[in-house]
């Protein structure tokens, strides 16, 4: 994407912008929502569910997929030759104290995905998962899919269709998960087709079955009672629209860092030095304000410099842009 080095550059402009961030207020800066991709699990205003009080079967927690190395729900291949494992982990966003287990599905189109791995490594689950809990790394083997009977019926279930996921903490010991985002489990996948113009879905259900098993619940275990997440936010995998490459945010000369040079290649765009070799507008747009203008630059230094915010979304994690704009990203150096 254009330059990739900076030259004839002296170190006296970047210093000059820096005395001039420092002075300034902390710029806007806004994290996009995952459209149509998150969903009421469990609604708190239907009176079904006895809520608000004791007894109300939704809980204040919510679960997400998250594609590693990408920001986001969305995972996004220029090339279906290039999309190589896509890694997804599932987060939990923990707002109540004992939350002691949880039990899911992960549905997937088997024409679109083949799962290569499944694992507990390396998350929060299991660091909890010490003596006296129940934690199986999760199963895809001889998994059903429920289809449209609501009984889950042996003789209606089709073969395939995801996986699904158990975990007990607390058996013989008091165990809880910790608050905040936490990690509870990582999948791989790998693109069997190229979905071209349309995608495929990681979808939370309670319509995938053991063989021989009733079907998985929706449920998180607080303080000794089933409940169900409020949210869920699903993950999706798409071809990128030509002009709309992953990218990363800041990273204006594409090496993977947000660096001086960035900041320098944002002043330059800004003043309409850079002409046409721009490669990846978005990655430019660091403050996502859908302009080329000084607050990038500012943005950068400030993080830098001044324990500013970080770019919004996708940051320097190489995924889509989450804002409708009028920018646009061709190639970007993203991997």
């Amino acid at each position: 994407m254009g330059p990739t080095r900076l030259r004839g550059v002296g170190r006296a402009c970047w210093i000059a912008w820096l005395a001039f961030v420092t002075a300034c207020g902390p710029t806007l800066s806004g994290l996009g929502a995952d459209e149509g991709l998150t969903r009421v699990l469990c609604d708190p205003d239907d009176p079904a569910n006895r809520c608000p009080g004791p007894d109300c079967l939704c809980a204040s927690d919510s679960i997400e997929i998250r594609f590693r190395d990408r920001a986001g729900a969305t995972y996004e291949y220029a090339r279906f030759e290039d999309a190589g494992q896509i890694e997804a982990v599932v987060v939990m966003q923990v707002e109540s104290a004992l939350v002691q287990g949880w039990a899911y599905g992960v549905a997937h189109d088997d024409g679109d995905l083949e799962l290569l791995a499944l694992t507990l490594d390396d998350t929060a689950a299991a660091i909890a998962c010490r003596g006296g809990s129940f934690c199986p790394p999760g199963d895809a083997r001889s998994i059903e899919t429920c289809g449209d009977d609501p009984r889950c019926a042996a003789e209606n279930r089709k073969p395939g269709g995801g996986w699904i996921m158990a975990v007990i903490l607390s058996f013989t010991q008091p165990t809880v998960l910790p608050l905040g985002r936490q990690p509870i489990a990582r999948a791989t996948y790998g693109l069997r087709r190229d979905v071209g113009e349309g995608s495929t879905r990681l979808r939370f259900t309670d319509r995938l079955a053991k063989k021989g098993s009733p079907a998985t619940d929706l449920n998180v275990t607080i303080d000794g009672r089933s409940r169900t997440w409020t949210l869920g936010t699903d993950g999706l995998i798409r071809k990128a629209a030509p002009g709309f490459a992953s990218f990363r945010r800041g990273d204006s000369d594409g090496d993977g860092k947000l660096n001086v040079t960035d900041a320098v290649w944002a002043i330059l765009a800004a003043l309409g030095r850079l002409g046409r070799d721009v490669a990846c507008e978005d990655a430019l747009d660091a403050s996502d304000d859908g302009r080329l203008d000084l607050s990038d630059a500012i943005l950068v230094l400030q993080h830098l410099f001044s324990r500013g915010p970080a770019p919004p979304e996708p940051g320097l994690l190489c995924g889509p842009d989450p804002t409708v704009d009028g920018l646009s990203c061709a190639a970007s150096g993203c991997s």
